[in-house]
């Protein structure tokens, strides 16, 4: 599934910022988690 929504993000260049900004924000939280 990762690979299709990649894909589809690159052919929609509409608002694929959003869905990658909300990811990272995912992980950055979760990687603050990890260091807290």
């Amino acid at each position: 599934r990762g690979d299709g929504e990649v894909g589809r993000i690159q052919r929609t260049d509409k608002r694929p910022a959003m869905k990658m900004e909300k990811k990272r924000g995912k992980k950055k939280l979760e990687e603050e988690n990890m260091t807290l």
